[in-house]
């Protein structure tokens, strides 16, 4: 199962005029892979940072 692309568009809203807020369908199932994906791309992103403090990190002097 591949992930589709799925178009975007930006919205505004205004948080203290109800008025703004989207209304109409969402399609969870494609909001729910997009979310995932994101998700999974920003722990890659992590893991990778991580990995590089830990191996550039000075390591105590023992002797």
């Amino acid at each position: 199962m591949g992930i589709q692309k799925i178009k975007f568009f930006r919205i505004h809203v205004d948080l203290k005029n109800p008025k703004t807020f989207p209304s109409g369908f969402v399609d969870h199932k494609a909001l729910a892979l997009v979310t995932e994906s994101e998700i999974l791309a920003h722990e890659k992103e992590d893991d990778l940072a991580w990995k590089s403090v830990i191996t550039t990190a000075i390591k105590p002097n023992r002797t």
